[in-house]
């Protein structure tokens, strides 16, 4: 069970990981930079996290112009990844 436990911690880094690279990239896109290489990998990171990200924005209001989606992704990955990690000890 504590292996099991151990690779679900291991995949919440990943999407931690994928989630940091969304916000970054999204800077860079709204910025302006057209690089065909940034504006691809930023579609198939949105691809991959939108799973995750897109049920926390139809319960968070909306604000103006600001995405607080993956800021709150952030903040319930790492309270799942606690409560994980308790369990585990």
């Amino acid at each position: 069970m504590d292996a099991l436990l151990g690779l679900f911690l291991r995949l919440l880094d990943l999407i931690w990981i994928a989630l940091i690279i969304r916000a970054i990239l999204s800077w860079i896109v709204v910025a302006g930079v057209r690089n065909e290489v940034v504006v691809r990998v930023y579609e198939a990171i949105v691809g991959l996290t939108e799973i995750i990200v897109a049920p926390i924005r139809r319960v968070l209001p909306q604000t103006s112009g600001i995405d607080l989606s993956v800021l709150a992704a952030f903040f319930l990955i790492l309270l799942l990844r606690l409560a994980i990690q308790e369990a585990i000890t």
